[in-house]
């Protein structure tokens, strides 16, 4: 049987939109197609790129300067969402087979992922973790490179939605005074803390793509990690955003902003604020993406949208308080004249013991009849540490 080919003119990274599953049946005309992919944005600026249909099978192949060299995961990343962008686009379409290679020219090797509509709608129900798609997917050496008089070129003038071109947001790295209370928890898989509201509950490992997340007054933060050679914020960013988040009802994304949260702006980030309605009720939820290559953490701060903005101040100091114990999980640049932002002041009940101690730290009153207060924590080696404040009668 023959293949049908369609030769494309596009851009930069997918931008699928809520409710498009059922998209143009496969009947839809090379230039349906071409807008359609125009309008998504599905491959990187400057690329070559076709495009073919066999009954419930498509062939993409994309030769792009970005996939020389490329690691796997990353690779994986780039063909789950073309093959997601197809799914969406041709209804009949339950395979796709996505060819990334550098340019002809370069004689760089060319690398075939297969990805089936049933393990990516089951991404999207959340049935399987990230880390159960990727490593489910097989990347294969294909020696038949599609010829290059049969592909288009990529406008170079598109872009690829970089965060350079983002506006920068709020500021994350200050607390805001609150009449609430804080207390810091810390999660032992990934050296992340935090504080957090006094009186939120915690749980640990709530599916298998979150660390941990931490509910209260009406509002959520849960937080996790994705990891592979070679992914970025970006990328991670792309993944939740079209495969989940796009297929939750009235879903919209608000804004995309960079910006640095933690101690003294110590974090880079990437941050989301979208939208959507959970049964009869609008939901606000502002994502973070935050890492080195190789290992992004995304943390999640939701709460019904009429709420969102007074508990907004809660989401500001969880953010700004966030740091790593475990070396080499993120980068953090600290100068010592930035050491006073880093600290927390303690104050007794009568006020008459007052101290500074580092952010992070547990503080506990009155751990027994001979202690005032005791403060826990770990060193820049990451070893136990501990201060006891007692009262000689």
């Amino acid at each position: 049987m023959k293949w049908k080919i369609y030769l494309i003119v596009c851009a930069a990274s997918i931008a699928l939109q809520a409710n498009a599953a059922e998209g143009p049946a496969s009947s839809s005309s090379p230039t349906d197609l071409v807008k359609a992919l125009e309008r998504a944005k599905a491959v990187p600026s400057g690329s070559q790129v076709a495009v073919a249909i066999r009954e419930s099978e498509a062939l993409v192949t994309i030769y792009s300067a970005k996939y020389a060299g490329a690691e796997e995961s990353s690779l994986k990343i780039d063909a789950v969402l073309v093959a997601k962008w197809m799914f969406d686009q041709i209804k009949n379409v339950t395979r796709v087979k996505v060819r990334l290679g550098a340019p002809a020219s370069s004689g760089t090797r060319v690398r075939q992922i297969t990805v089936s509509k049933g393990d990516v709608r089951a991404f999207g129900a959340k049935e399987i973790s990230q880390r159960e798609l990727l490593s489910s997917l097989e990347v294969s050496l294909i020696k038949e490179v599609q010829p290059v008089t049969q592909m288009r070129t990529v406008s170079a003038s598109s872009t690829t939605g970089a965060a350079a071109n983002l506006e920068p947001m709020e500021n994350f790295s200050a607390s805001v005074r609150t009449t609430q209370p804080f207390v810091t928890y810390r999660n032992s898989e990934s050296g992340m803390s935090l504080l957090y509201p006094r009186g939120w509950k915690v749980t640990e490992r709530p599916d298998k793509d979150t660390l941990f997340k931490i509910e209260g007054a009406g509002a959520e933060l849960s937080a996790g990690v994705a990891e592979g050679a070679g992914i970025t914020k970006e990328t991670v960013a792309r993944l939740w955003e079209e495969l989940i988040l796009s297929q939750l009802a009235k879903y919209r994304l608000v804004k995309e902003q960079v910006g640095r949260i933690g101690p003294a702006r110590s974090i880079q980030c990437l941050s989301k604020l979208v939208q959507f309605q959970l049964g009869d009720v609008p939901v606000s939820q502002r994502w973070f993406f935050f890492g080195q290559q190789g290992r992004i953490y995304h943390v999640a701060f939701s709460a019904a949208s009429k709420q969102f903005e007074q508990v907004a101040p809660l989401m500001q100091n969880m953010m700004a308080s966030i740091t790593f114990t475990s070396p080499g999980v993120v980068r953090q640049t600290q100068r010592p004249s930035e050491v006073t932002a880093q600290l927390n002041y303690y104050r007794s009940s009568k006020g008459d013991v007052a101290f500074a101690y580092p952010k992070g730290w547990e503080v506990l009153e009155h751990p027994d009849p001979d202690t005032l207060v005791k403060i826990t924590g770990k060193n820049n080696d990451g070893l136990g540490a501990e201060v006891a404040v007692g009262r000689l009668q």
